[in-house]
């Protein structure tokens, strides 16, 4: 069954979802951020009216920071830089599993960084308050 179109969005190519981080043992027991754009899922979200599915398709990845020291600004730095790379790869991943649509790399990218973002925040600020 032919899978176009192929929604590419953020939404469809990378979703980031948020984690919690109630205390500091929390924080480190979770030192990852999870990129969502190495496991693939596929969901229909519309069919057109002569039946071509539309589908939804994720790719994630897990970005882990346990040996940064969030405190400073070099270890903020380099999480930023491996977050930013794990949604390249993952970016890259999805253009690979569907070379005939247009590649929106640069756009998936930047969605998935920005979406990630929030986690960044939260994993640096759980940081400070563990005085790491």
């Amino acid at each position: 069954m032919n899978i176009r179109p192929l929604v590419r969005t953020i939404g469809s190519a990378l979703l980031v979802t948020g984690m919690c981080f109630g205390t500091a043992a929390l924080a480190n027991d979770l030192a990852t951020i999870k990129i969502e754009a190495s496991v693939i899922n596929k969901k229909v979200i519309e069919t057109s009216d002569i039946g071509i599915p539309t589908e939804e398709v994720t790719v994630s990845r897990r970005v882990g920071y346990s040996d940064l020291n969030l405190t400073t600004h070099a270890g903020t730095v380099a999480l930023r830089g491996r977050v930013k790379k794990a949604a390249e790869l993952a970016c890259k991943q999805i253009d690979e599993l569907y070379p005939l649509e247009r590649s929106e790399a640069p756009q998936c990218i930047k969605d998935a960084t920005a979406a990630a973002d929030r986690q960044i925040d939260e994993a640096i600020a759980a940081a400070h308050q563990s005085g790491e």
